[in-house]
């Protein structure tokens, strides 16, 4: 029996230096088993005629075409996938987005052996899968932001096609942070200070999971906050420029209690009215249950939603961890992750109608809970084709080393 594993974000008041080199150790053991049985550490495979949209809002909407389900040889031909090293070390990929003209961004973080910090990476592709050459320094940038630990986790494409990557900078304890690049891979120094934001939220760490842009180009930046004795959901909202919107919450900044114990804010989602929608799990005291928290526009929390702005919802018998937010054209939420069932984590879903209750008409009761592989499935992210099926994707187990995966749903 495997026991749970929980998020991959938990204890995080442990000293970084300790973090860092446990999350060394485990690196060099999964790259070491891939290895071994020639399975790719990072892989960017690319599905022929791909459903993937691009994110840029000024693109004047994405244009699909039905995929079909195998690797598309045309792409770094004859590979269908890529293996891009981006510094000397470790590089961690967390976000994709695809700009309007099909290129390709992947962001996340890079160890600096020379200096035994990890800092904010992004790598360009060609539509093609090769290396884009005019974005950075032969299309990767790695890019310091002022603290020892620099962990990238979101990115998000401006209509002027700069590229925002958000995520948690560490200095005396973690905040949320930013950098802004323009389309060429150089910092845009009119953001913040030089291109770079570096941003406390409440007292403590505060963990930037999940960034989003508004249609009047503010940026918002969600995650969860520590208050001194719990986890909070937060969010902080910055103008166009980099300097927090003090329009919104307090000062720019939203800290959210979502009940008694330790909750983890992920993954952001706007609504086309405006409202904001943060998702992501919370401890009952026993264990973890799927939640979300509805905003306004303002930053209050939206009280026609759930019960108080606020839902939790057991999804399965144990633990159940939302990682990934989508909204439907019709206006119901989805909230993907995975669930563990005693024994093995699953994939897991819940609808929930546009006030918050679960939509009974999807699966059992509004949720479902999917095995996958024959032990651990961890389910990471939830996109929705335009036909309305549903995809969950993340990474599975058969009893080996864990592999991607991913589900569709009617």
């Amino acid at each position: 029996m495997k026991q749970n594993q929980g998020n991959k974000q938990k204890n995080i008041q442990s000293k970084p230096l300790r973090k860092i080199m446990i999350m060394i150790i485990a690196m060099v053991f999964v790259f070491t088993a891939c290895h071994k049985k020639k399975k790719p550490f990072l892989l960017l495979p690319l599905i022929d005629n791909s459903s993937i949209a691009s994110t840029d809002s000024g693109s004047g909407g994405p244009t699909f075409t039905p995929a079909i389900g195998v690797l598309d040889t045309s792409f770094n031909s004859p590979n269908g996938s890529i293996i891009q090293p981006i510094s000397s070390f470790f590089d961690i990929v967390y976000s994709l987005a695809i700009q309007s003209d099909g290129k390709i961004l992947l962001g996340g973080f890079c160890f600096n052996i020379s200096t035994g910090y990890f800092d904010f990476c992004i790598t360009r592709f060609n539509s093609n899968g090769t290396l884009d050459t005019t974005f950075g320094s032969n299309g990767i940038v790695i890019q310091d932001i002022g603290s020892p630990y620099d962990w990238g986790y979101s990115l998000a494409i401006q209509p002027d096609g700069k590229i925002l990557l958000g995520g948690r900078c560490y200095t005396s304890n973690w905040d949320f942070c930013i950098a802004r690049f323009n389309s060429n891979g150089t910092l845009d120094t009119t953001f913040g200070t030089s291109g770079k934001v570096i941003q406390p939220i409440g007292s403590s760490d505060d963990i930037g999971q999940s960034l989003a842009i508004q249609p009047d180009g503010k940026i918002l930046l969600g995650g969860f906050c520590i208050n001194g004795s719990n986890e909070d959901f937060c969010i902080a909202r910055f103008n166009s420029n980099g300097t927090l919107d003090t329009n919104f919450g307090t000062g720019g900044k939203v800290i959210q209690d979502i009940g008694s114990s330790n909750e983890q804010g992920i993954s952001l989602a706007i609504q086309p009215d405006g409202k904001i929608l943060l998702g992501g799990f919370y401890n009952n005291g026993s264990n973890e249950d799927f939640c979300i928290a509805r905003f306004n526009s303002n930053g209050t929390i939206d009280t026609t939603f759930g019960s108080s702005g606020k839902v939790i919802q057991p999804i399965g018998s144990s633990s159940d961890y939302g990682q990934s937010l989508a909204i439907q054209p019709d206006g119901k939420i989805l909230l993907g992750g995975y669930c563990y069932d005693g024994f093995y984590n699953d994939f897991c879903i819940a609808r929930f109608n546009s006030n918050g209750t679960l939509d009974t008409n999807f699966g059992t009761g509004g949720k479902v809970i999917q095995d996958i592989g024959s032990f651990d499935d961890y389910a990471y992210s939830l996109a929705i084709q335009p036909d309305g099926k549903i995809l969950l994707g993340g990474t599975c187990s058969n009893g080996g080393n864990p592999n991607f995966c991913i589900a569709r749903f009617q």
